[in-house]
C-alpha cells in the first residue's frame, strides 16, 4: 500500500461562505508551490449580472486567509493534478436565475469515483450523494471558529484540519518554520 498519496480536502477559507478543493501531496513542504486549488467565484457584470467562473491554480499549501481544512480522501496512483481537475472542471456550477444552487462539492466525489480517482473503499470516503451538503456544513462548523478568533498572519500554527464527520485530526499542514 502506497503510504504517500495525494489527498484532497475542502479548504475553509477566512470569509466564511468561500471554500474550494485542494490536490495536495502529503505533508506539503510549508515553501513549495505544490497545491492545487479548484474553485469557482463570481464576477459581476456592469449589467449587474452574476457570471461564475471555474478557476485552477498552483498555489501553496498554507495562506493568511486558509483557516482550516477537511481532509476527504487519498487520491488513486497515478492520477495527476491536470486529470482530477480536468473531471472537477465538469461539475456544473450555478447559472444566472438557478433558484437553488447546491454546494459543488455534492457533485465532485462522484464525478471521481466514475473516473477512477478514488476507490470507493478508500479511507475517507463514507459519503453518500445526499450527505455530501451536510459534511460540507460540518466543515464549516469546525472552520467557524478559527475564522472568528483566530488571525495567523505569520502561519505559526498548524492549520487545523478535521474529518468529514467534523472531528479533529492530525494536520499535515504544519506551521511555518524560523
Amino acid at each position: 500500500m502506497v503510504s504517500d498519496k495525494n489527498r484532497l480536502y475542502i479548504a475553509y477559507y477566512s470569509r466564511g461562505f468561500h471554500t474550494a478543493i485542494l490536490f495536495a501531496p502529503k505533508g506539503p513542504p510549508f515553501k513549495n508551490q505544490n497545491t492545487t486549488r479548484y474553485h469557482i467565484y463570481y464576477t459581476v457584470l456592469e449589467s449587474g449580472e452574476v457570471e461564475w467562473h471555474y478557476e485552477e491554480k498552483l498555489v501553496f499549501p498554507r495562506t493568511q486567509k486558509l483557516v482550516a481544512v477537511m481532509f476527504l480522501f487519498k487520491i488513486t496512483p497515478g492520477w495527476t493534478r491536470r486529470a482530477i481537475g480536468d473531471i472537477l472542471q465538469k461539475v456544473p456550477v450555478p447559472v444566472e436565475n438557478q433558484s437553488k444552487w447546491e454546494c459543488p462539492h455534492s457533485n465532485t466525489q462522484w464525478k471521481l469515483v466514475a473516473a477512477g480517482a478514488i476507490n470507493p473503499g478508500s479511507e475517507g470516503l463514507h459519503i453518500s450523494a445526499g450527505e455530501a451538503e451536510g459534511v460540507w456544513r460540518k466543515g464549516l462548523t469546525f472552520a467557524e471558529p478559527y475564522r472568528v478568533k483566530s488571525w495567523d498572519p505569520e502561519l505559526q500554527y498548524a492549520l487545523p484540519t478535521c474529518d468529514i464527520t467534523g472531528s479533529s485530526i492530525r494536520t499535515e499542514f504544519p506551521a511555518r518554520s524560523r
